[in-house]
């Protein structure tokens, strides 16, 4: 029987090791498991070579997590100011240490360092951070660090030009100002900056933003993307958005001639002019009423619906060149008589009185625009003629039907 103490090879690999003993010292070396002729395999056994390990505080968190790294247990004998080489992925990380070179201390272990990650050799996912022992054998020791990507997502997936837009997310860097940029990309343009959030101490963000309204749309919808990130290299996965056409809505959908109608746009070019607004080719709204599309390219406008045979019409509206449309139903019967400020409405402020002749009386009777004034009559008749006095040269529609009127006194038939 014997004892024999020794001390595991400095440059022995982590894993399962065969330990032999023999009495032939000379062919000792060159047996591995089994015995050479005339050498004598008293035992063997097994001996498992574990890995040293690094202590890091925290291991896991987005690119610019603070950490503290520690341990290592690279003990070398007699190596004066031991120190050790960090490397992430074969490369030297600057990040801490003196150019990547931390001191150890008697026992081998890393004296402890806070630093941020370094975001060019991080990645995504796990990294192994290698500290290897400066001198022969090279002693390693190793931990790894988890990159987690931050999240950012938006309320909605689609919209008009000029939508309002919230955008969150988690997992950011807690406790910094204007921290997080939003990027936009239509087609292959350059990004562009649409808000800036700043995490609050869980490392969450929220912030509302709008679609901007000078995209171009032409013909189909558009598709953009949205990414965050921030100054430490963390950036979330991309979030698509899509940029829908221009469109109008009617409210109501129906209705009988000489009712209200609300027609209300959106998605158009900002502070631009709505060229029209129309029924069947009739002007909802006089010309000179037409509104100007807001900031976020929406408008809205209110006229009445003209003398229409029952069916359905298409409501059309036009800027900047684009036209969209939508659906409406004329009902049958009326909303009451056609009365003079319906039937001229696409002329209002334009005409001063109008005067007509009751062949029934015998009598010419007038209607006066101005305020208080008396009026004899106040609805149209179809067939009967009107005698109008207007400001300056006009056109009145209704309907299908339209009056070309000058300067003075015109005189037309009504409806026919």
């Amino acid at each position: 029987a014997f004892t024999v103490t020794g001390i595991v090879p400095p440059n022995a690999t982590a894993g399962a090791h065969g330990v032999i003993v023999c009495f032939n010292t000379t062919q000792a070396a060159a047996i591995p498991y089994n015995a050479l002729a005339g050498d004598l395999v008293q035992a063997q056994g097994m001996f498992t070579v574990t890995s040293r390990a690094l202590t890091i505080i925290p291991d896991s968190g987005p690119l610019g997590t603070k950490i503290t790294l520690s341990g290592g247990g690279m003990y070398l004998a007699g190596v004066p100011a031991p120190t050790a080489t960090l490397t992430v992925a074969g490369a030297v990380w600057t990040g801490m240490g003196t150019n990547g070179v931390v001191a150890l201390n008697s026992a081998g272990d890393i004296i402890p360092d806070t630093s941020p990650a370094l975001n060019a050799l991080f990645g995504v996912g796990n990294n192994t951070i290698l500290a290897t022992h400066n001198t022969n054998p090279a002693l390693t020791s190793s931990a790894i660090f988890e990159v987690i990507r931050p999240t950012f997502t938006l309320d909605l997936s689609q919209g008009p030009r000029g939508t309002q837009v919230i955008g969150t997310g988690g997992g950011w860097l807690a406790g910094e100002i204007n921290f997080v940029t939003v990027m936009m990309t239509v087609g292959n343009n350059a990004p562009q900056t649409v808000g800036i959030a700043t995490p609050d101490g869980d490392g969450n963000i929220w912030f509302s933003f709008k679609i901007p309204s000078d995209i171009v749309i032409i013909g189909a919808n558009v598709n953009v993307t949205f990414t965050a990130n921030d100054n430490n290299g963390n950036t979330s996965l991309i979030v698509p958005f899509t940029v829908t056409r221009p469109s109008i809505e009617v409210e109501p959908t129906s209705g009988a001639p000489g009712s209200e109608i609300s027609v209300m746009g959106e998605g158009f070019l900002p502070q631009c002019p709505v060229t029209n607004v129309q029924i069947f080719g009739a002007n909802l709204v006089r010309v000179d009423d037409l509104p100007i599309t807001d900031t976020t390219g929406g408008f809205d406008v209110t006229g009445v619906i003209p003398g229409l045979a029952p069916g359905g019409y298409a409501i059309t509206s036009t800027v900047q060149g684009v036209t969209v449309t939508a659906s409406f139903t004329v009902l049958t019967g009326g909303a009451g008589d056609i009365t003079v400020a319906l039937g001229f409405a696409t002329i209002d402020g334009l005409y001063t009185r109008v005067w007509t002749y009751d062949a029934t009386t015998q009598e010419w009777q007038v209607y006066e625009t101005a305020a208080g004034a008396p009026s004899d009559f106040t609805t149209l008749v179809k067939g009967q003629g009107y005698w109008l006095e207007v400001t300056q040269d006009c056109v009145l529609t209704y309907g299908a039907h339209t009056y070309n009127l000058y300067l003075g006194w015109n005189l037309i038939g009504w409806l026919g």
